[in-house]
C-alpha cells in the first residue's frame, strides 16, 4: 500500500501511472485484501460498463457542441440581418 501512496505522490511531477496496468492493479489489492470475487465485477462486466460511460460522454460531448453552435448562431443572427437589411453593396464602377 506504501508503494501506492508514493506513486500518488510522484504522479504529481511524473507520468508514473502510464507505467501502471490499474486494472491489475485494483485486482492484485483486491486478492491481498481479501475482498471475495463474488462481490466483484467481471472483466466483461468492467468493459461493458466503460463502454457505455465512453458512449455517454461522447453523446455529452455532442450535445455540448450543438448548444455552442446553436449559441454562436444566436449570437451572429442579429448581425446577419443588418447585413440584409442593408442589401448588396453596390459594385465600384470601372
Amino acid at each position: 500500500m506504501r508503494g501506492v501512496e508514493i506513486l500518488g505522490s510522484l504522479a504529481q511531477v511524473a507520468p508514473v501511472f502510464d507505467y501502471l496496468d490499474s486494472d491489475a492493479l485494483v485486482k492484485h489489492l483486491f486478492e491481498i485484501l481479501g475482498i471475495p470475487a463474488k462481490i466483484t465485477r467481471s472483466a466483461e462486466e468492467v468493459a461493458t460498463m466503460r463502454e457505455e460511460q465512453a458512449e455517454i460522454a461522447a453523446q455529452q460531448q455532442e450535445m455540448q457542441q450543438t448548444m455552442e453552435m446553436a449559441q454562436a448562431a444566436g449570437a451572429a443572427a442579429p448581425a446577419l440581418k443588418v447585413v440584409n437589411d442593408i442589401g448588396p453593396a453596390e459594385a465600384p464602377a470601372e
